[in-house]
């Protein structure tokens, strides 16, 4: 899968009662085209959580820009693309990174204790079905080094310390950039916090005559309300990611 030059990956997410559909388009070495949903979760101690829709969001990142535009539907009502430079980490619409589809594919070389549980169809291709587990964590981890190695250092943030000096009468924090080993302290370190666990079980379907992963699902993502994550590939080499006209 690493070898591919582009496809395309749709993740379906079931949380708060609700299921929700990302689609990426991704083409070598890191071009995205992104649609997702734009649901804003609010909570309130003691309260059910109320989640706002406002549409979606569509992103195509190539090189050093990024275009972006809200859709009142699924390429319906869209206002005009807006033009900025690429800043953050690498991947539009995720602060994480998630919906880079590159962490998914470095999980499914981290699959342990692998077992054939029977034959699937997915999109009509022919698959043999798989199960084990594999560290979702450390996949993330993988993907961040991969796209730094690909793009030279990138932004991962800001850290401020509680220290504050005095400067013309006013506090200010001590605050320096994050490097990419900070990053993932802090990401692992956030993990154990919320108690992912490791390995998370996953089900695979590999073609069977290309031996292409087709689909995957995490079966058991986090101890929080997202309850499961299906993974589908499609257009192996077939994608081509171009800034709006």
């Amino acid at each position: 899968m690493l070898e591919l030059e582009s496809f395309q990956a749709e993740m379906t997410a079931s949380w708060e009662g609700r299921e929700d559909t990302y689609t990426v388009a991704w083409q070598s070495p890191d071009s995205f085209h992104v649609l997702y949903p734009n649901a804003v979760a609010h909570y309130e101690s003691g309260q059910e959580t109320e989640i706002t829709d406002h549409g979606f969001v569509e992103a195509i990142a190539i090189g050093e820009r990024i275009y972006t535009r809200q859709c009142a539907a699924e390429g319906e009502d869209c206002q005009p693309w807006e033009e900025n430079a690429r800043e953050r980490i690498y991947m539009p619409g995720s602060h994480f990174g998630q919906l880079d589809p590159l962490w998914t594919i470095e999980l499914l070389g981290l699959v342990s204790d692998a077992q054939t549980v029977g034959q699937g169809d997915v999109g009509g291709v022919a698959c043999t079905r798989l199960r084990g587990g594999a560290d979702v964590v450390q996949a993330s981890i993988r993907s961040m080094r991969r796209a730094e190695e690909s793009r030279g250092p990138l932004d991962w943030g800001e850290e401020c310390t509680g220290r504050a000096t005095t400067v013309g009468g006013e506090r200010v924090e001590e605050c320096h950039n994050l490097t990419l080993d900070e990053y993932i302290a802090k990401i692992q370190e956030s993990a154990a916090e919320e108690g992912f666990s490791d390995p998370v079980p996953i089900e695979i379907w590999v073609g069977e005559d290309d031996r292409r992963v087709r689909r995957f699902n995490l079966l058991q993502y986090a101890p929080v309300e997202v309850v499961a994550m299906s993974f589908t590939f499609s257009r192996f080499n077939e994608v081509t990611v171009q800034p709006p006209k």
